[in-house]
């Protein structure tokens, strides 16, 4: 289970699994992004509401490891 929540502001850290296709979207590196909801397809993964489709139009999803929480401090 992700320890990630719907709705919350997270920090893109970078990508350390890169997808197959190469029409994927990413963040910048230290952006911050919503998570949107949970990936169906790829159990663990988060769809980032700024990031939803790709520029092919498919939907695309992040390894949750590609981000971490906001440090408030």
């Amino acid at each position: 289970m992700s320890t990630f929540k719907i709705g919350e502001k997270v920090v893109f850290v970078g990508c350390d699994i890169k997808p197959n296709r190469n029409t994927f979207i990413y963040p910048m590196k230290h952006e911050i992004v919503t998570v949107y909801s949970f990936c169906n397809t790829y159990k663990g993964n988060l769809d980032i509401l700024e990031y939803l489709r790709d520029s092919a139009g498919c939907l695309q999803s992040f390894n949750p490891r590609n981000f971490r929480k906001l440090d408030y401090q």
